[in-house]
């Protein structure tokens, strides 16, 4: 996608696109770290054989 070619609506729009991907995708690193250290549970990475 061309930055230069959008309009000043759609690079709002993308602009906090990008930002809600970068929050999630930090969010997520945050939660596989702590998992691999073993820092706090973390839904979803539970030890399936524990049961």
């Amino acid at each position: 996608m061309q930055v230069k070619n959008m309009s000043y609506q759609q690079l709002q729009e993308f602009s906090v696109e990008l930002y809600q991907q970068m929050i999630v995708r930090e969010q997520m690193y945050k939660d596989l770290i702590g998992h691999q250290w073993c820092l706090k549970p973390t839904p979803g990475f539970e030890d399936r054989n524990s049961t």
